[in-house]
C-alpha cells in the first residue's frame, strides 16, 4: 500500500514539489489547483478566488544543482574547453543540457556501437538519467525524448 504525501499551506500560498515536479496552490487548507508553472498557478488562484480574499503568492523555494547533474556539466564544459566551444551554464543553458544529455542516451552513443561491457553502458546510463532527473527538477519545462 502506497502512502499519500500531504501538502499544507497558507490561503495563495504555491509550492513546488519536487518528487512530482509540479507547483501546488492551496486555497481552504487544501490543494486547489496543480500547474507546471509557477505562473500557471498564479494565474488560476488570482482568477478563481481574487475576490474573496486577496492572493498573496510566495515565490517557489529555488531547488539546488544536484551533484549528477553538476558532474556532468563539469564534464562536457572540460571537453569544450579543450576544442574552444561552448561552455554550458545550468539555469542558462537547461534545454541544451537536455539535448546533450538526450543525444547521450540513445543507444548507439550509450553503448559505442556495442563496443562497450555492460557493466559500463549500465554505469553511463545511471549517471545519465541521475543526471537527467535532477535536470527535470531544477527546470520542469526542459523536454527530453529519449529519457521518459
Amino acid at each position: 500500500m502506497s502512502t499519500r504525501q500531504r501538502h499544507h499551506g497558507a490561503d495563495g500560498e504555491i509550492k513546488f514539489v519536487p518528487h512530482r515536479n509540479l507547483y501546488v496552490g492551496f486555497w481552504g487548507g487544501k490543494v486547489v489547483v496543480t500547474k507546471r508553472t509557477h505562473q500557471a498557478c498564479f494565474q488560476v488562484l488570482e482568477r478563481d478566488y481574487r475576490g474573496t480574499v486577496s492572493v498573496t503568492v510566495s515565490k517557489p523555494a529555488k531547488a539546488t544543482v544536484g551533484r549528477a547533474l553538476q558532474e556532468y556539466v563539469d564534464r562536457k564544459n572540460k571537453f569544450a574547453a579543450v576544442f574552444n566551444g561552448r561552455t554550458l551554464v545550468i539555469g542558462q543553458d537547461n534545454q541544451a543540457i537536455a539535448d546533450s544529455i538526450d543525444c547521450e542516451l540513445s543507444p548507439e552513443n550509450l553503448s559505442c556501437d556495442g563496443e562497450l561491457p555492460r557493466s559500463q553502458v549500465q554505469a553511463r546510463y545511471r549517471a545519465l538519467t541521475a543526471a537527467a532527473t535532477e535536470l527535470q527538477r531544477l527546470d520542469p519545462t526542459v523536454k527530453f525524448y529519449e529519457f521518459g
